[in-house]
């Protein structure tokens, strides 16, 4: 068993469903959960007991001046601050997991306390840079998701500490953590691993916080669709309902708008 805590941000009593899911999927519990939430304490703790969760638990309230959309990365920085392994995991519960594996944690963990690799990530696709590593169902990768991801505690800091005032385009002010950790794997030669998802073991960004999440939740764990939607590459995919899965599908009109629209785009340049 390798020791571990867990961060994640939790705003409604209905997303504990997700959060005890990757308790499920981990099939060990976290010396400590932090959470930034609201929600009473108490409630929250006797929710996750029920999965054997039995370390120690932290709500970090919201606070004046947090700005989720736009400043993840301050927000984030406070939850990895309160965890005291050397490992932490971070997971966003519109993101689900499964697996029908016994004991594939430790060794990811045990990679990263030797610098094998500095991180492990997940989100449902895969990217064109991404190495596969023969024989395995392992790809090795620069590109970096907080979907789902595991790292030391200190290297995360190290980087944020980097690069927390970078000057970068605010269209991607909302992914900062995420840039932060592509940019330092680039200057350093960081290396870190994503697992090809399949019917045995998966992790799907859904993109879904109210109540179809319940729907979703349901088809994802009763294997609906899974092999048409794992390992999508990222770059092929534009669309929502090509990058989460059981993203609704508009219908065939606005399907045909949407193609037109695109093919349009495309022809502008030509006819200047």
């Amino acid at each position: 068993m390798q020791h571990f805590d867990l961060i994640a941000k939790l705003a409604q009593y209905n997303h504990l469903t997700v959060l005890k899911d990757w308790l499920t999927f981990f099939q060990q519990s976290p010396q400590k959960i932090v959470l930034y939430s609201d929600l009473d304490h108490v409630q929250v703790e006797q929710s996750l007991e029920k999965v054997g969760f039995n370390g120690q638990l932290i709500l970090v309230p919201f606070s004046e001046g947090d700005d989720l959309k736009n400043n993840e990365t301050g927000i984030l920085e406070k939850l990895v601050e309160k965890c005291q392994e050397e490992i932490y995991i971070s997971v966003n519960l519109d993101t689900l997991a499964y697996t029908s594996e016994s004991n594939w944690l430790p060794k990811i963990i045990e990679e990263l306390r030797n610098d094998e690799y500095q991180f492990f990530t997940g989100c449902g696709l895969i990217f064109e840079s991404d190495q596969p590593i023969v024989g395995t169902e392992y790809l090795k990768t620069q590109r970096f998701s907080y979907n789902f991801c595991i790292m030391k505690k200190a290297l995360w800091q190290d980087i944020m500490n980097e690069y927390r005032n970078a000057e970068i385009d605010e269209s991607i002010r909302k992914f900062h953590c995420e840039w932060a950790v592509e940019q330092a794997a680039k200057k350093y030669g960081y290396w870190g691993l994503r697992r090809l998802d399949s019917m045995h073991w998966r992790v799907f960004h859904v993109q879904e916080w109210g109540p179809r999440m319940e729907i979703v939740r349901h088809n994802f764990f009763a294997g609906k669709g899974i092999k048409s939607f794992a390992n999508k590459i990222h770059e092929n995919t534009k669309h929502p309902w090509e990058q989460y899965y059981d993203f609704p599908k508009p219908n065939i009109l606005k399907l045909a708008r949407i193609w037109l629209g695109e093919k349009r785009k495309r022809l502008l340049p030509a006819n200047k």
